[in-house]
């Protein structure tokens, strides 16, 4: 029981999702070639499934759906998945206005991974100094501020070169790691027991999912219309959202005390003792590896929008954006699959299996690449939106498990800060993924008009993948052992 309540809070709470909101990183493996936005935001947990709970004793709750807090966390998350409207339209805005090459369009918006690399930190800080009186409110109606200025900038001020036009993209992405990482902090507040925790578990996962679907609908059709600039200048509205949820945060000014730094810092030095013990290192560094292997979306992005004519696919914003929908409820049925099919299998035997599955259909590229799915008799869009939704539904097969591992893996008293950073480390595999596929892509010769070394591109990202697979003796390791052979280092 003690193992399926850490599982459930660590799913729940874990401040970061370091990813993207993502995202990608819970679909699709990062080192395939896909059509969906490649600027993906960092991993964050609390909208994933845990385990099943024990809800034999459920009490009633008449009174959740009319608590302000959920509806806080409703807003929060749902606003996490929407924010995705302006992705397809940075991606075109960077390729076609500002001209660069796939390269430099993967290394750049890469860094916006870079703030959830660092979100345990953002939650030391609230939970340490109050601001204007307030650990919570404050912060996320900050949050929601310093967002919309950020998307205002892109559509004005910051719109003339890649570089201002990133950093107002990070600063955004810091934005929505700051009220990630306080509003998980709620959950964790709200989540008294087994029962709340579940509600509250769909209510965060439902609300994302819906966010990143209605807004992967709309993003095409927005960026045909409003063009790229009128799609950061709407999406910039969407982050006020958050200081109207500020208001439904209940929360008693306090001021700020030298026992919060503290504690703050007596959980950095336990983290540092807990990560540098085999039993949790080996673990960390397996997540690490497996998230970073080379990325090459970036490059397939320019070959599938590229002009037929120029030997590319041809494809326009509205069907890109329809086919991210696609895969993001693709993903949706991949969770319900593992759930209902694999969550009581060894997590290294899901991950072998995924992983070599995934390395191989990670190959059906160079079908679209070779042009080979027109003597079958597919259409290019029909086979890449097959391709897709295999790949998404994989993707969350083989992903679930490493957050199992994540909590499995958790010492007790320390289970929240250890999980936060885990993802963290995951999410820094991400960063790493992207501008080593940057990288390679350039070395590869891969630009926006030459694509003839764009397979080979592609056969390396995929085999990449299978590299992590020598390490699995870790995830075998920690799945022999258990909460009683991961105590935090005596002191």
């Amino acid at each position: 029981m003690a193992a399926t309540r850490v599982l459930a809070w660590c799913a729940l709470c874990a401040a970061t999702r370091a990813f993207v909101i993502p995202a990608k990183r819970s679909t699709a493996p990062a080192r395939r070639a896909s059509l969906r936005p490649q600027n993906i935001p960092p991993l964050r947990t609390t909208f994933l499934p845990a385990a099943p709970l024990d809800t034999s004793d459920e009490p009633t709750n008449d009174g959740f759906w009319r608590d302000s807090g959920t509806w806080v966390i409703v807003v929060c998350y749902f606003l996490q998945g929407a924010l995705g409207l302006s992705r397809l339209a940075l991606n075109f805005y960077l390729k076609d206005e500002l001209h660069l090459s796939p390269g430099d369009l993967a290394a750049l918006t890469g860094l916006a991974t870079a703030p959830w690399v660092v979100k345990p930190l953002y939650g030391l800080v609230s939970d340490s100094t109050p601001l204007l009186g307030f650990r919570r409110k404050s912060y996320v109606a900050l949050s929601g501020l310093v967002g919309a200025a950020s998307f205002a900038a892109m559509a004005t001020v910051a719109s003339s070169t890649a570089e201002a036009l990133i950093a107002a993209n990070v600063v955004a992405s810091g934005a929505v790691a700051l009220s990630d990482v306080v509003v998980d902090s709620l959950v964790v507040e709200k989540a008294r027991d087994e029962a709340e925790a579940a509600s509250l578990q769909s209510v965060a996962w439902s609300s994302r999912y819906v966010g990143a679907i209605l807004a992967s609908l709309a993003s095409g059709a927005a960026l045909e219309a409003l063009g790229a600039r009128g799609c950061f200048g709407a999406t910039a509205f969407l982050p006020l959202l958050l200081c109207v949820a500020a208001l439904g945060i209940d929360e008693e000014p306090m001021e700020s005390k030298e026992s919060f730094w503290d504690e703050g810092l007596a959980t950095l030095v336990a983290l540092k003792d807990a990560l540098l013990s085999p039993a949790i290192l080996r673990p960390a560094a397996f997540l690490f590896l497996w998230q970073a292997t080379p990325n090459c979306g970036t490059a397939f992005f320019y070959f599938s929008t590229a002009a037929v004519d120029a030997g590319g696919l041809g494809f326009d914003p509205d069907f890109l954006g329809k086919a991210s929908a696609v895969g993001s409820v693709a993903g949706l049925a991949g969770v319900g699959l593992y759930n209902a099919c694999y969550k009581e299998a060894a997590l290294s035997t899901v991950i072998l299996w995924t992983t070599l599955v995934s390395s191989l259909l990670g190959l059906a590229p160079l079908a679209l690449i070779s042009h080979a799915n027109r003597a079958w008799g597919l259409d290019d869009r029909v086979f890449s939106l097959g391709d897709d939704v295999v790949q998404s539904v994989l993707g969350e097969v083989g992903f679930l498990p490493l957050l199992v591992l994540a909590a499995k893996i958790c010492p007790p008293g320390i289970e929240g800060a250890l999980f936060a950073a885990l993802m963290s480390i995951f999410n820094a595999g991400g960063l790493v993924s992207t501008e080593v596929g940057a990288v390679l892509t350039d070395k590869m010769g891969v630009s926006e008009s030459d694509f003839s070394n764009l397979a080979p591109l592609v056969v390396t990202c995929a085999l990449s993948s299978l590299l992590p697979l020598v390490f699995l003796g870790w995830v075998r390791e920690a799945e022999g052992g258990g909460e009683e052979d991961v105590r935090p280092p005596a002191r």
